[in-house]
């Protein structure tokens, strides 16, 4: 296997979000230890990472991610709303106390830009409810995967990069119902958060289609 150091955390990161199993009743889930395998974020120290699990209602659905006080309980009826008012404005609303990149920074390194990138596609590791099984993929993570009868090398691994000001950020993943897809984003951090620089140019180096519909 031939990896870098943003190869090893992502697979550790996507092993502990596949340990949350799914249930067919939603879940309130602890997601302490996904987080803690991102060494290189800050999350508020008054504040906890948590997800409420889709279940097996409806015709699709993803899991939750919020943050909460540590000393409040939060209701599921006030996590349903957050995410039904999330989903219907753009970008959501300017603060929300649930909001979990209200409450967690990066310390300024590369690593730390790609783990909040991760952070940010947690929720495509965790729990999804049938039409939501579309979103997941797998980041390539190894140089010497071969997918799609094409060979990878060492230009296919995550990798983040400062340029003055402006961070570019690349990355190889592998969807069922798409093939494989080189992304190039490009970014800036402001108060240690990623804000984006325009849209991702997104490039399909492999069609491929298991012709599964779920």
């Amino acid at each position: 296997m031939k990896t870098n150091d943003f190869g090893i955390v992502t697979d550790c990161f996507v092993s502990e979000c596949g340990k949350i199993e799914f249930t067919a009743d939603r879940q309130v889930v602890d997601l302490t230890p996904v987080v803690n395998t991102l060494r290189h974020l800050r999350v508020d120290c008054y504040h906890v990472i948590e997800c409420l699990t889709p279940g097996d209602c409806g015709m699709g659905g993803e899991s939750t991610i919020y943050a909460r006080q540590k000393s409040k309980k939060v209701e599921v009826s006030a996590i349903i709303k957050y995410e039904a008012n999330r989903r219907n404005t753009a970008g959501g609303e300017a603060f929300c106390e649930l909001d979990p990149l209200n409450w967690v920074t990066i310390d300024g390194s590369r690593e730390s830009v790609w783990e909040y990138h991760l952070f940010v596609n947690m929720w495509r590791f965790l729990p999804l409810w049938w039409h939501a099984n579309y979103a997941r993929i797998m980041y390539i993570t190894d140089a010497d995967v071969v997918l799609g009868g094409i060979s990878g090398d060492e230009s296919m691994l995550p990798d983040v990069s400062f340029e003055g000001d402006i961070i570019k950020t690349t990355y190889c993943f592998w969807t069922e119902w798409g093939g494989l897809f080189k992304v190039r984003s490009m970014s800036e951090a402001v108060d240690g958060k990623i804000l984006k620089i325009g849209k991702d140019i997104t490039k399909n180096l492999v069609s491929h289609n298991c012709g599964i519909l779920f």
